[in-house]
């Protein structure tokens, strides 16, 4: 204890193991907070990676589809000119018959 106003030897070297050993464990949580944000940035590469993958592999699905609706329109106007010329003979035949 205290006599005349100083600690005693115990105290200090009781105090200094405590400090020792919570700056000891303030070590330890800062470690595992590194290894934790190690673990995320990790995460986060892979999935901005697979993102860029997606992104592209999209891109190429958007061409395709424009690609596919360019052809769909392409064949509806032969289609429409098909049907056009169809309707034309089926009147001259009726307009022959019916003579």
């Amino acid at each position: 204890m205290k006599k005349n106003g100083k600690g005693s030897k115990t105290d200090k070297s009781d105090f200094e193991q405590k400090t020792r050993v919570l700056l000891e464990d303030i070590r330890h949580s800062v470690q595992t907070v590194a290894e934790g944000r190690g673990g995320i940035v990790k995460r986060l590469d892979k999935i901005e990676s697979e993102l860029s993958s997606v992104k592209s592999e999209l891109h190429t699905v958007k061409l395709a589809v424009m690609d596919t609706n360019h052809c769909t329109d392409r064949i509806e106007k032969k289609v429409d000119e098909a049907l056009e010329n169809h309707e034309k003979r089926i009147a001259k035949l009726e307009e022959k018959v019916l003579v």
